[in-house]
């Protein structure tokens, strides 16, 4: 699904990208945060809400047990009066919630990004270092800086790797009851879908559970100082930018470079420096 070493590229502008560099962290986006509202926001089949399909869900032996725990152990049922009760109460419950079906599914899909980022954080990262678009847009009109950094180097393993996005013109379908072994596939699958006018992005995003020992107050990665290889300044980057950003990686292996305009395109050039 995903790539596990990749060089991939973040744009900031100087005040945050020179405070990723003093502190080594990057700062998580949470999905509601993200400047498109399109995303996660999946398309909610209404469908998926029938009563047997409901009720399948409430017989599911891991629910089962949830709900034994929280009403029928305090009742003083046994699991097996409990068993035979709540095969009762599902069958009412599902045609219940069957009939609100349409409610449920704007409901579900109204939701679907704050459910997410209480359990993920997202490293939101590109392949492209010399985006005229994206200096202008995440790097305050190119005064800011790019920090390259190597994924295979952020002591993340294989459970969180690099994943390119998807971009497409329909949403993606959440199937809510789908299998337990499939739902953080699908839900991943999600977060890296976005609409075909991104696709000059060439994005890639790393999915982190929030509650990761990698993580500081639930939403800050720590960066090994290997994994960070280069900081590109902006062609209009000021003095001051130029002389914080060298403070910062000054005794780390990271290299220092520079962005100018071509002299007769619409183009950058990437000065290597030391």
């Amino acid at each position: 699904m995903g790539v596990k070493a990749v060089r991939l590229f973040r744009y900031y502008a100087p005040e945050w990208g020179i405070k990723a560099l003093r502190t080594m962290e990057f700062r998580l986006s949470l999905a509601t945060e993200l400047n498109d509202p399109f995303e996660l926001a999946p398309n909610v089949p209404s469908d998926q809400f029938s009563a047997e399909k409901i009720k399948s869900i409430y017989l599911d032996p891991t629910r089962q047990a949830e709900a034994y725990e929280v009403w029928g152990k305090p009742r003083g049922l046994s699991k097996r009066s409990f068993k035979m009760q709540h095969e009762v109460r599902a069958v009412s419950m599902a045609e219940r919630d069957a009939q609100n079906a349409e409610r449920a599914a704007a409901k579900m899909k109204a939701e679907f990004g704050r459910n997410f980022e209480r359990h993920f954080g997202l490293i939101c990262a590109t392949t492209d270092p010399d985006s005229i678009l994206m200096w202008s847009h995440y790097a305050l009109n190119h005064l800011g800086i790019v920090i390259e950094f190597e994924t295979d180097d952020l002591g993340l393993g294989e459970s969180c790797p690099a994943i390119q996005v998807t971009y497409t013109t329909e949403r993606p379908n959440w199937q809510h009851f789908s299998e337990t072994s499939e739902f953080a596939d699908e839900a991943w699958r999600i977060a890296t879908t976005k609409a075909v006018q991104w696709r000059y992005e060439k994005e890639y995003r790393i999915i982190i559970p929030r509650d990761a020992q990698l993580l500081g107050e639930g939403r800050f990665l720590k960066i090994p100082p290997r994994a960070i290889k280069s900081v590109t300044l902006g062609c209009r980057a000021t003095d001051q930018t130029g002389k914080e950003v060298i403070e910062a990686i000054t005794g780390k292996p990271i290299e220092l470079r520079l962005a100018n305009q071509h002299e007769s395109e619409y183009a950058l050039t990437i000065q290597h420096g030391s």
